[in-house]
């Protein structure tokens, strides 16, 4: 005797790969025993909740077979399908400097999906504008998040991507995949070893007696009467410049 297996019902379910039928053998008294049987949601199936009929065939030690049929619910739900990706070349990055992270979520799926939060996190690197909201997306959208990273590390820096949502049953669930960025060393700025001084600052030097009276004579006859500028006190007169006046003479003109 037993079950035949073309009794069952499959327009929700459908056992994959092994028959719906399952041959126990032998249970003692006391003694339990585990059996899996693996399924597969018909694709047309709304999200629900479904009874599904587990039917217990045995016999007595008198060779009577009896039949205790069982309802266990199944849960259904649709989860969304998304993938996260960058949506432009990226920059490159250095360790200790800031970066764009031009992330995106895009719907994959044949059906629109209501999403939640869309969050980038990494390990040793600080994030800003790490989150933003959602919402309603159609098949083939998407929706961007340009985030800021500052790695601290040279190497390969992963980034933790989380999509969050509310499934049929409102309880809340999340979706994480993740990426891989390249973070280059610090870079490293030398600072000029060879400097140039630059001149001060001109001092005027004190004139001597007989060098302010030619300046006032040169002054009268139009020619450049003014004081000389720096140290070119050197003790050698310039052309045309007498040295010194003796004692009771006049001053030459030119």
């Amino acid at each position: 005797g037993g079950v035949s297996g073309a009794d069952g019902e499959f327009s929700k379910f459908a056992p994959l790969g092994a028959s719906n039928v399952q041959t126990l053998g032998d249970l003692a008294v006391g003694a339990d025993l585990k059996a899996t049987m693996q399924f597969v949601v018909n694709a047309a199936t709304d999200p629900g909740a479904y009874p599904l009929k587990v039917s217990f065939v045995y016999e007595d030690a008198q060779n009577s077979e009896y039949v205790d049929d069982q309802i266990v619910t199944l849960l259904v739900v649709r989860r969304p399908s998304v993938n996260v990706s960058f949506y432009a070349p990226l920059p490159p990055f250095f360790a200790g400097e800031p970066g764009s992270l031009p992330l995106q979520v895009v719907n994959t799926g044949n059906r629109s999906a209501v999403l939640g939060n869309f969050t980038v996190s990494a390990d040793n690197a600080t994030i800003e504008n790490g989150t933003v909201f959602v919402g309603n997306l159609e098949p083939g959208g998407f929706y961007p998040l340009d985030a800021l990273i500052i790695p601290g590390a040279e190497g390969t820096q992963e980034l933790v991507l989380t999509v969050s949502y509310t499934d049929d049953f409102g309880q809340p669930q999340t979706i994480t995949q993740s990426l891989a960025i390249d973070v280059m060393p610090a870079m490293v700025f030398e600072e000029p070893t060879d400097i140039i001084d630059e001149p001060g600052p001109v001092e005027p030097v004190e004139e001597t007696l007989g060098q302010k009276i030619w300046r006032f004579f040169l002054g009268l006859i139009g020619l450049s009467s003014g004081p000389p500028q720096g140290n070119v006190d050197s003790g050698v007169p310039f052309e045309g410049q007498p040295s010194e006046f003796p004692p009771g003479e006049g001053v030459p003109l030119p």
